[in-house]
């Protein structure tokens, strides 16, 4: 068995001895590919937190937790009032537009960053469908 020098080493065999190195490569080598995943899966979650909102209307005084959301909703007189309620989802649905958009930019521009940022925003999405799927819990 031969002894190699590290030192001229090719560095991307090099990679496969750091294992968050070799991930991360790997990331960025199908970065398009990861960001349009990381959309996909935002706007899943974002159309689930839609129709929950949507059909829990009625008990959203007594459910919805978020003090903005609240505040668009006009839910502190515990009434409901559906024209606040449907300015609460155009905002919701504009942000999520906006998120997906500055995504899709990045992918087209080739960002570094693209990658990072694609999968934090998939990460609290996640986090929040976990929040949906258990209401009992928060």
């Amino acid at each position: 068995m031969s002894t190699v020098d590290v030192k001229t080493f090719p560095r991307s065999v090099l990679s496969d001895r750091r294992p968050i190195a070799a991930v991360a490569s790997l990331l960025q080598a199908n970065a398009a590919t990861v960001i349009v995943t990381c959309m996909v899966g935002i706007g899943l979650v974002a159309a689930y937190d839609f129709y929950l909102t949507i059909v829990t209307a009625r008990v959203l005084p007594e459910m919805e937790r978020n003090k903005v959301g609240r505040m668009i909703m006009g839910l502190d007189d515990n009434l409901i009032q559906p024209e606040r309620i449907a300015l609460f989802l155009a905002l919701k649905f504009a942000g999520t537009v906006v998120v997906l958009s500055v995504l899709g930019w990045l992918g087209m521009v080739r960002d570094r960053r693209g990658v990072p940022v694609a999968i934090g925003v998939l990460t609290f999405q996640l986090g929040l469908l976990y929040v949906l799927c258990d209401p009992t819990r928060y």
